[in-house]
């Protein structure tokens, strides 16, 4: 996910100042992405489809007057600026003081004072609060992975079109296969199957499923906390494989 800032609009009712935010989140998960930052103290504004898997959200939050509504690099330049005047300000007085005090003693030599200018860091980019994600809730999971074979079918992968059953039990994600839905025979379905690999039994269609979850972003985190394994079968009852969640992480360097 990732919000792109966009120019202050004026609202066309008002005079009052927003400043936008553009969001992308994965379709299914939408309201968890619209919690997350209206808790940050943005409102939702509307949403549009995106590409595959994506959507587009748009939020908005009231500009304040002011210094709080400057933005993080005009408020570090006001800053920097203040404190400029200050030690200006200082400096001018000092040099008052000593240069007033000329008729005493020369030998009386004013003690060298080396100042060193404080400068503020530049404020940090705005974000969203960074609390724990979140399990998944089993709707949510579904809808990240039928989203995920809805792409795969796009792209037109034979293997993601025999997805015929997505369900979450507990803490299992269970997909159903149905070779009969490419048009292929069980044996044809398997001469084409990039999972079926007769070198390693441990290979299965689980790690075609668990695919889009290996990735840190805030969805797939989301959705591999609330499992605990992936299991993929037939629609005639014969089981493919199974994977837990932690071999994928392992295999995928998470």
């Amino acid at each position: 996910m990732s919000p792109n800032e966009v120019s202050d609009q004026a609202d066309g009712t008002s005079s009052v100042r927003y400043r936008f935010k553009d969001v992308t989140a994965v379709k299914g998960m939408e309201s968890r992405t619209i919690a997350k930052w209206e808790k940050a103290g943005w409102e939702f504004v509307e949403r549009h489809p995106g590409a595959m898997l994506r959507s587009q959200l748009r939020f908005r939050r009231a500009r304040p007057t002011w210094f709080a509504g400057l933005d993080s690099n005009e408020r570090a330049t006001v800053l920097t600026l203040a404190v400029l005047l200050v030690i200006g300000v200082v400096a001018v007085g000092g040099a008052a003081v000593f240069g007033g005090s000329g008729g005493g003693d020369e030998s009386r030599a004013s003690p060298e004072t080396n100042t060193t200018p404080t400068m503020t860091a530049p404020a940090s980019p705005e974000a969203p609060p960074s609390a724990s994600i979140a399990p998944a809730a089993p709707e949510e999971v579904v809808s990240f992975v039928e989203g995920f074979v809805e792409e795969r079918v796009a792209a037109d992968v034979a293997i993601a079109r025999a997805v015929s059953a997505v369900e979450v039990d507990g803490r299992t994600l269970r997909v159903t296969f149905d070779s009969a839905r490419t048009g292929l025979s069980r044996e044809q379905f398997d001469s084409i199957n990039p999972f079926n690999n007769p070198n390693d039994e441990t290979e299965s269609l689980a790690d075609f499923i668990g695919a889009p979850m290996m990735n840190s972003s805030e969805e797939a985190t989301a959705v591999r906390g609330a499992l605990d394994d992936i299991v993929t079968d037939y629609v005639d009852g014969s089981q493919d494989g199974r994977r837990t969640i932690e071999q994928l992480e392992d295999l995928n360097g998470l």
